[in-house]
């Protein structure tokens, strides 16, 4: 396995890329870390793993670093992933990553991306082309307006549900348009989050039956699945991943 740590894409901002020795990828894939934008971390022991299952099956893994809070403010931390995403279509060649390129996160980050996805001005804004995007996974992400942003930013109580422009849900309408989507989220999180979910999920097959969009329950505790490994070392997202991608 090949490495890049520590590359800026944007200002302060950086990510990690991890590569198959000896050939290019043929499927890149991105993850972006959850933490309620408050903590969490582009490099750390479970990173290293998803790194090398996902570089000895083939792919490119890249993990994207934002802004958090105190130091961010809603939309910079989406906007900044926006970034990541164009600095890897700009620099393909130099590190030998694939144009096919799925777009992942983890509860926070899965907040980011489906932010991305449904709202195309952030890419747009950043120069980067949405339709080199195959697919996009989302690990336990909140699909109404999220907590942290409502409790820090505007002062509420973080528990109000709401669907604002704040929330993915928000910019689903008869004009909404994915190449690909799963969905995924865990039994035993809060079940407000599960709701959620499948809230998004209908009401994207409402507005378009045919939209190729995937939604799977995983047992266990919030984002499990991403931060606690099973008996063999594997961790479930990362198989889950790779069966979806192929």
């Amino acid at each position: 396995m090949k490495t890049y740590f520590d590359l800026t894409y944007y200002k302060n901002c950086k990510l990690d890329i991890y590569l198959p020795d000896s050939f290019k990828a043929n499927k890149t894939i991105v993850y972006v870390h959850g933490g309620g934008l408050v903590e969490g971390d582009k490099h750390n022991e479970h990173m290293e793993r998803f790194g090398k299952t996902f570089t000895d099956n083939g792919y490119a893994f890249v993990s994207v670093d934002y802004n958090l809070y105190p130091n961010a403010k809603w939309p910079s931390y989406i906007e900044e992933v926006a970034q990541s995403i164009k600095f890897l279509q700009d620099n393909l060649e130099k590190y030998n990553l694939s144009r096919d390129t799925y777009i992942s996160g983890s509860s926070a980050g899965s907040y980011i991306i489906m932010m991305l996805c449904v709202d195309k001005h952030y890419l747009k804004e950043a120069g980067a082309d949405y339709k080199m995007i195959k697919g996009w996974i989302s690990d336990d992400g909140q699909m109404t307006d999220h907590f942290n942003v409502q409790e820090i930013e505007l002062k509420m109580d973080p528990w109000i549900q709401r669907i604002t422009k704040i929330a993915p849900l928000y910019y689903v309408d008869k004009s909404i348009d994915i190449s690909r989507l799963l969905l995924l989220y865990y039994d035993n999180d809060l079940p407000m989050r599960k709701e959620q979910n499948l809230l998004f999920y209908e009401t994207l097959k409402h507005f378009k039956p045919d939209l190729d969009v995937e939604i799977m329950e995983l047992h266990g505790t919030h984002c499990e699945g991403t931060c606690r490994p099973e008996k063999d070392g594997s961790y479930r997202f990362v198989d889950i991943v790779l069966g979806w991608v192929k």
